[in-house]
């Protein structure tokens, strides 16, 4: 068990036996590097099934409130109805600036610019920003009571 190194006595590793204790340290951190790949990998497939789920529900359910909110605009003779919808154009518009403010502070720099595009087509055409934020508006209610249902 001794190297033949002057000073160095009987629990002093050999060469050989370093190399093996390395070598089977280095074993254990492939099969724990390998075991953290595979819960890493199966955590990000979880969190990309979940927000695939989530997009297409509510996708499907931003369809229902526009088409919803569609025909009630084109329905909408009375002042009264009018007046409901100028209403909630106003809180839409208000709602979709205080989300602005908010965004912008937690939105990588990228994403903002992606956004800026957006937002000055939208303001090209006004009318489908305010069919979309009333939808937005209408959908998050249904969503909240969907969500408020299964508790």
């Amino acid at each position: 068990m001794t190297t033949g190194i002057p000073g160095n006595d009987a629990t002093t590793p050999s060469v050989d036996e370093l190399t093996t204790q390395a070598d089977r340290t280095r074993e254990e951190l492939s099969h724990s590097m390998k075991g953290l790949t595979d819960d890493t990998d199966a955590t990000v497939r979880a969190v990309t099934a979940a927000k695939h789920q989530a997009q297409e529900i509510a996708e499907h359910a931003a369809t229902l409130v526009r088409d919803t909110v569609t025909h009630a605009i084109d329905s909408a003779h009375t002042p009264a109805v009018r007046e409901h919808l100028d209403q909630a154009a106003t809180l839409a518009r208000d709602t979709a600036a205080h989300l602005a403010h908010l965004t912008t502070e937690h939105t990588p720099s990228q994403l903002q610019v992606q956004v800026g595009r957006v937002a000055r087509a939208a303001r090209s055409n006004p009318k489908p920003v305010l069919v979309a934020a009333t939808a937005a508006i209408l959908t998050a209610l249904v969503l909240r009571r969907l969500l408020d249902g299964r508790r």
